[in-house]
């Protein structure tokens, strides 16, 4: 028999529950921490983001799937957020610019 076929992707029921635990939990985890399920900072026990799905095991896909999910809920700038605050701030602060 073959295996079921395991997804890269996370699915949109599985980006929900990881929502649901940066907003329950401290948005600021870190990758390795939601892995081995020991938060560094206090030493609790926390949701290990394996139980979501086992390609969250490794803490590249780990960090990139919070930082994922913080731009969602819109706890981090993205790229192109930023490049528009400084196009904003260059209309705005047009001398100072040429300037500095």
């Amino acid at each position: 028999m073959h295996d079921k076929y395991l997804s890269i992707d996370l699915s949109e029921e599985e980006k929900d529950q990881l929502d649901q635990i940066m907003t329950k939990r401290n948005p600021a985890i870190t990758p390795s921490a939601a892995v081995t399920r020991i938060n560094t900072l206090t030493g609790a026990t926390i949701d290990s983001l394996i139980d979501i799905n086992v390609i969250l095991g490794s803490n590249d896909r780990a960090k990139y799937e919070l930082n994922a999910s913080r731009v969602r809920q819109c706890l981090k700038n993205t790229f192109a957020d930023v490049f528009e605050k400084f196009a904003s701030m260059q209309e705005k602060y047009e001398e100072y610019f040429l300037r500095a």
